[in-house]
């Protein structure tokens, strides 16, 4: 069974952090630094937990699934 995650676009990313803690400016930023995966809102877009998911992610599906 395959699952197809796609990651959000901006506009999406913007919907879903519509709280007004963060500017359009630093969501843009914090898009074109992170990517869009859904996970990171969970994480509030912060930059070392982000990092680390994301280096999760990339180990499990290159280490695990392509290797």
């Amino acid at each position: 069974m395959n699952i197809q995650i796609h990651a959000f676009s901006f506009s999406e990313i913007c919907k879903l952090m519509d709280d007004h803690t963060h500017s359009e400016k630093e969501l843009f930023q914090k898009h074109m630094t992170l990517g869009g995966m859904p996970f990171l809102k969970y994480l509030n877009f912060e930059y070392e937990p982000s990092m680390q998911y994301l280096s999760d992610v990339y180990s499990s599906v290159v280490m695990k699934d392509i290797r």
